[in-house]
């Protein structure tokens, strides 16, 4: 751990780290819910569960540790899905639009540099965050799938900022070991790739919202943009509250913080 965070009094960095994982639970909280309606929307039922997670997972890790990568790759997400909107409104499908917003980030990726200390390990991370998210959510999906039962979103919200994030810390070494770039040009593609996810994510998770509120929106996705804002407050509570008692529980015992890696 470095020497600037032993400095700090135990319980201060038990503190600090609730706080931010608490941060993090809320951040992952509406992505994983929206994608998730989506999802099941496409007919997936209890495997939705799944791809939301490992998508979530993924662009968690790369906002956690790659700041400035994910925040451009969020404003070329917002850029798309706004500019899109306010030009055709929601007579765009959301699959043109998410393949727009991948293909300029991809295209952000592979001719910004960014500096070497946010961009480092980038990939392995976001690797690392989408496998552990899967792994996790596969758990939430057999429970669902073989008990035939329905679990509340704000629960499985829960169960994932934290044994994700416990899973995350554990093995991301490993994943950058495993992920990381051999040499500039794959570097950038893999940047260009992550880039591309986030603001494909983003622009997704916009659009959604944006029908969600105006209500005018394709007719086929219209029950899942409804229940989005009845969804997410509980997601919300849930996922910072797990997410602080996830953080307190990471000092406590002991786990390295990753922001080094």
């Amino acid at each position: 751990m470095p020497e600037a965070v032993h400095a700090i009094p135990s319980q201060n960095l038990v503190l600090m780290r609730a706080v931010i994982w608490a941060v993090v639970g809320m951040i992952y909280a509406p992505l994983f819910v929206a994608l998730h309606l989506l999802f099941v929307e496409f007919g997936l039922a209890a495997w939705a569960y799944i791809p939301a997670a490992a998508l979530a997972g993924a662009a968690g890790a790369a906002l956690y540790g790659a700041r400035q990568v994910a925040i451009a790759a969020g404003l070329v997400g917002i850029v798309v899905a706004l500019g899109s909107i306010l030009v055709f409104g929601h007579a765009i499908a959301l699959l043109p639009l998410v393949l727009l917003a991948f293909g300029l980030g991809l295209v952000v990726g592979l001719t910004v540099r960014f500096p070497r200390l946010c961009t480092q390990h980038v990939a392995g991370k976001t690797a690392t965050g989408l496998l552990t998210g899967a792994l996790c959510a596969a758990l939430l999906a057999v429970l669902e799938w073989l008990g035939q039962i329905t679990i509340l979103l704000s629960i499985a919200t829960a169960f994932l900022v934290s044994a994700n994030g416990v899973l995350y810390v554990a093995t991301v070494r490993q994943g950058v070991r495993w992920f990381g770039c051999h040499d500039q040009q794959s570097c950038a593609l893999k940047q260009g790739l992550v880039i591309g996810l986030v603001a494909a994510l983003t622009a997704a998770s916009l659009w959604v919202v944006a029908g969600a509120i105006s209500g005018d929106a394709d007719s086929a996705l219209t029950h899942t943009l409804l229940q989005v804002p009845e969804a997410i407050p509980p997601a919300l509570m849930a996922g910072a509250m797990a997410g602080a008692i996830t953080g307190s529980l990471l000092e406590l015992f002991g786990f390295r913080w990753v922001h080094d890696v």
